[in-house]
């Protein structure tokens, strides 16, 4: 809808094909306000509507026929060393406890408990044995404001920190654990004008390279409008992610939505 309303603006009136997405399915991540409006029109399309949300509102999800709502928060399991202490008190059984608070009548509704997790220091900080016990598991690897955990302190230009998220995303997807990648080559902590000049850094064989790799190895990627809130106004900043998740759609990987 961006580009085609862009190219409307600059007085051409080029037919521009887009995807139907009649009947696919929909994952959103937050059933928030945004959330829930993405819901109800995508219902108006008859997509199936997958959502996951820390807080989970049951009321709604029976009230607009959402059959499945995922809750989850983060976590640093105490078997993985090198939890800051942020994410020290967030480990597994904090997970569990949001599992012991769900009501016996769902009315319905498919639950799925799942936790994002940190990719620091060439480890995941979740065991196997405690994700296979999750229905799925958000593993980011952009991180990079947790400079020393994330991201090596000797990734200092712009081209050393573009290449750590190339490396380190193909890193992750190959290890078949991730059942998404949360806002992926989104550098946390850095100006929209930083971000772009990161990602101009990435040419387009890598991206395609990445994300044919999460293709193959069944590693959705998140589209999540809080990274790129700030550009939305701002076509110059935006033709960064758009690059990006044009490329993404070619290689054939699978969508959800974070906000």
């Amino acid at each position: 809808a961006v580009l085609i309303d862009r190219t409307c603006r600059t007085g051409s009136w080029k037919k521009i094909s887009t995807i139907d997405v009649s009947h696919a399915t929909l994952g959103i991540l937050g059933l928030g306000a945004i959330g829930k409006n993405v819901a109800k029109r995508a219902q108006g399309f008859d997509m199936n509507v997958l959502d996951y949300d820390v807080f989970w509102d049951e009321a709604y999800a029976a009230e607009h026929h959402i059959p499945t709502v995922g809750i989850s928060n983060h976590v640093w399991d105490r078997e993985i060393p090198g939890a800051s202490d942020w994410y020290a008190p967030q480990d597994f059984d904090h997970i569990l406890a949001i599992r012991r608070q769900i009501p016996s009548d769902l009315h319905g509704v498919r639950l799925l408990i799942g936790a994002e997790t940190e990719f620091a220091g060439g480890k995941i900080a979740l065991t196997r044995a405690h994700r296979d016990e999750l229905d799925y598991v958000l593993v980011p690897h952009s991180h990079i404001h947790m400079v020393g955990l994330v991201l090596p302190r000797d990734r200092v230009t712009d081209r050393q920190v573009a290449d750590y998220l190339v490396e380190s995303f193909l890193d992750l997807v190959s290890r078949n654990f991730a059942t998404a990648i949360a806002h992926p080559f989104s550098p946390v902590g850095r100006t929209p004008e930083n971000v772009k000049a990161i990602t101009d850094c990435i040419s387009d064989d890598a991206f395609a390279h990445c994300f044919s790799a999460a293709r193959e190895h069944r590693a959705a990627i998140e589209l999540n409008g809080s990274c790129f809130a700030r550009e939305w106004n701002n076509p110059d900043l935006m033709r960064g992610h758009e690059r990006m998740f044009s490329i993404a759609r070619d290689c054939g990987v699978t969508f959800t939505l974070g906000s």
